[in-house]
């Protein structure tokens, strides 16, 4: 996960940016940075960080996620976000008790995942939560059970992320929007690897933008991040706003986003924008 360089390196873990003087030392033959959402400046410095020059070949492809319904919604109350969160897994999994496929259920904070995790028991589902704050053998029973599919819906902060591989997961609902489109494509893709239909679903209302607001400013432990870094962080947030409130195709703006042109679809027909398109067109 290379773009963990620029994503994590300058704030949570320092220790990414010392990799590059680990390639100088060991001076390996060959080096391969992997990652499947880097954006052209993200790319640049994850080259530069790790010392590969200029006849370092760079690979890009597989931007593209068609199969996926990309939605994004306004909501002004927590009674309006369960109300979007109960239609999508209804059309995606179905009622509680004749399930189909998996869900993950994304939130910003660890309460807030405790939060939707009790809403989703109440609601009839069999859920799991998932976050930093839990001990290690709760997060594990927590995973194994979503991969052995004993549970099919997860609550999660973005803790729950790698090693993800069921490939019957057919909804991605952010209730809070995470720091960036990086981390949202990246989190809304494990939704439909199996190529069959599926369903990215972003939630925002005014008090989350307020809360991410507060926590681009704050690094490790708590402690105030660096006015370039927050001044940063918040940038890349605001993109992840422009993709919110886009009025073109979903998935081609995120092409675009990361620079991946050739793969663009020229509208998708099948992300909420598109088909609110048709639907004027058919009936100006």
């Amino acid at each position: 996960e290379a773009h963990c360089i620029s994503h994590w390196g300058h704030d949570f873990r320092p220790d990414y940016l010392r990799i590059g003087t680990l390639i100088r030392r060991l001076r390996p033959p060959r080096i391969l940075a992997c990652t499947a959402t880097a954006t052209p400046e993200v790319r640049a410095e994850i080259k530069a960080q790790l010392g590969l020059g200029p006849s370092c070949v760079e690979v890009l492809r597989g931007f593209a996620r068609p199969n996926l319904h990309l939605s994004a919604h306004a909501v002004t109350t927590k009674r309006d976000a369960e109300r979007r969160v109960a239609e999508t897994l209804r059309r995606a999994i179905g009622a509680p008790g004749a399930t189909r496929g998996g869900a993950i259920v994304y939130a910003a904070t660890r309460k807030a995942a405790e939060q939707w995790a009790a809403w989703l028991g109440r609601a009839g589902y069999e859920a799991a939560v998932y976050h930093a704050g839990l001990d290690a053998e709760t997060r594990t029973r927590a995973a194994d059970r979503f991969a052995s599919k004993t549970v099919d819906i997860v609550a999660a902060t973005n803790a729950f992320g790698m090693g993800i591989d069921r490939p019957d997961i057919r909804a991605v609902i952010h209730v809070q929007p995470p720091a960036s489109i990086e981390a949202y494509y990246q989190e809304v893709g494990r939704a439909g690897r199996d190529g069959d239909e599926a369903y990215g679903v972003l939630l925002c209302g005014g008090a989350d933008i307020a809360l991410r607001r507060r926590l681009v400013g704050t690094g490790k432990d708590g402690v105030p991040l660096d006015p370039a870094l927050a001044a940063r962080a918040w940038n890349m947030f605001r993109e992840l706003l422009r993709y919110f409130d886009a009025r073109s195709c979903r998935h081609d703006f995120v092409l675009r986003y990361f620079g991946d042109e050739h793969e663009l679809l020229g509208g998708c027909g099948h992300c909420d924008v598109c088909e609110t398109v048709d639907a004027v067109a058919r009936d100006p």
